[in-house]
């Protein structure tokens, strides 16, 4: 066990003679999930988790680290007091990225309700200790991740002993740590008048109206308060519809037919057309409380230029379920009723749930494939919305470090598991296709291509694992 650097140095020492004299099991290899998940649906009173790495993603949902997150989730429901202290250091938290290595698992915590701390000081948290009610300890050298619980060579015991969980709480009683940061409260309400009618976005999407889309977002952004005239700049508007015309009044008649359709069509505001000068716009509807927050992240990494208007819409609605789910983020519609409800096809869906998937920016956990088709409802989880050009900086890394060769390669076997984006993921599909034989990956490649895009098999995490296994 690493236990020289940083905080964590010391920690199983300050309560070894304690445990010496306690109840202490030897946890075997690819045990400490279910022991862990087992201890933490078990507690009464407390649950503190002290972890370098928490490597969460809800995508497959029965991989170690999405179990034991879900059970911290459900400690927290029954009034448990769940605090977990995540490592700080080095990349660990890197909202501008998109893929931190406890970022996914802060904010999902976090939005439990679990008090979410982070390591403050300058050594790294290099600890991994879960107490269970001041009486139960799990401590070793396993992060929480999916590495450490199929595939590393680990060491952890379990504890009862009061005298050793209190031992290990003195222990990190001075670690330094500061609050999750709170989420960025920066967003664009848009009604939800306007996101849940058929009539609304459901018929911006049956007219194939992108840029009317923009548009109307747009206007929410720089408008004034819903009945409050305010003046729009024509050619800010033209930029934000996408427009490029052959000549500056092209783009600014194409504004005006826009806002018209707005007007007339879908009845989301009124305007005063002026021929020298700006139009004058009057939001009609009111965004007050009943509306979907859209982060001005959507705007300012440039999202509304580059997603699909499949992909905007489906985001969109993934952002109004994911706020009122049960269990959120995690929301479930199904398919055919999204459809139904919005007047829109399966295929239109489909399109942009695998437009967000490749951008990293929706998890999609799919239901098993029956004979007779009939299927549970897929599971949606929206990630955050990144900076793109920060995710490009760390593909230019790999690049630097492996060659462009080989990342091409990574990319594209990411590609067939609509992972793309994912940097972490084709970090590792670099390491394992050096490893390989040309004949190895084409059959890899084939084992996943054959596989409909919405089977639940055709995830980064098995293609990592048919590659590993080829890999010995």
């Amino acid at each position: 066990m690493k236990w020289r650097h940083g905080v964590g140095a010391g920690i199983l020492a300050a309560g070894l003679a304690a445990a010496l004299r306690a109840e202490t099991v030897v946890v075997p290899p690819g045990d400490y999930p279910a022991i862990a998940e087992r201890e933490i649906d078990g507690a009464s009173r407390s649950v503190r988790l002290f972890l370098y790495l928490f490597s969460y993603r809800p995508v497959p949902s029965d991989s170690g680290p999405a179990r034991l997150a879900r059970a911290l989730a459900r400690a927290k429901s029954r009034g448990v007091d769940v605090q977990v202290v995540l490592d700080n250091s080095a990349d660990a938290l890197d909202p501008g990225a998109g893929d931190g290595k406890n970022q996914a698992a802060a904010r999902f915590l976090a939005q439990s309700g679990a008090a979410v701390f982070l390591s403050s000081g300058t050594a790294p948290l290099h600890a991994k200790a879960l107490i269970i009610d001041e009486r139960t300890s799990l401590v070793g050298s396993s992060n929480w991740s999916a590495s450490a619980f199929s595939r590393n060579a680990e060491a952890d015991v379990l504890i009862r002993s009061t005298e050793a969980a209190r031992a290990l709480l003195d222990s990190f009683s001075s670690l330094r740590r500061v609050p999750l940061p709170a989420p960025s409260t920066s967003v664009t309400s848009v009604p939800l008048s306007f996101v849940d009618s058929p009539d609304g976005l459901g018929a911006v999407v049956r007219s194939d109206a992108p840029r009317t889309l923009n548009a109307y977002l747009h206007l929410l952004v720089v408008g004034a308060s819903p009945g409050e005239p305010f003046s729009v700049d024509r050619d800010a508007l033209a930029k934000a519809m996408g427009l490029k015309g052959p000549t500056k009044g092209d783009d600014r008649r194409q504004v005006d037919n826009t806002l018209v359709r707005l007007r007339d069509k879908y009845g989301l505001l009124t305007f005063q057309k002026a021929y020298d000068k700006d139009p004058v716009v009057t939001l009609s509807t009111s965004t007050g409380a009943e509306s979907v927050n859209l982060p001005t992240a959507y705007f300012n990494f440039g999202w509304d230029r580059k997603l699909s208007l499949a992909g905007k819409a489906f985001l969109l609605w993934s952002l109004r379920y994911s706020a009122a789910s049960t269990f959120p983020p995690r929301w479930s519609v199904a398919e055919s009723t999204l459809a139904r409800r919005y007047g829109v096809s399966p295929w239109f869906l489909q399109e942009g749930v695998l437009e967000l998937r490749r951008a990293d920016l929706l998890e999609v956990e799919y239901s098993p494939v029956t004979g007779d088709e009939s299927r549970h409802p897929n599971i949606y989880t929206p990630n955050p919305l990144y900076d793109p050009a920060a995710r490009e900086a760390k593909l230019k890394t790999l690049s630097a470090r492996w060659g462009a060769d080989a990342v091409a390669q990574a990319q594209s076997l990411a590609a067939l598991v609509f992972d793309d984006s994912d940097v972490e993921g084709i970090e590792e599909l670099i390491g394992l296709a050096r490893r390989l034989d040309p004949k190895a990956l084409q059959e890899a490649e084939n084992i996943l291509g054959a596989k409909r895009p919405d089977n639940p098999k055709r995830t980064m995490a098995y293609l990592l694992e048919v590659l590993r296994k080829m890999a010995g």
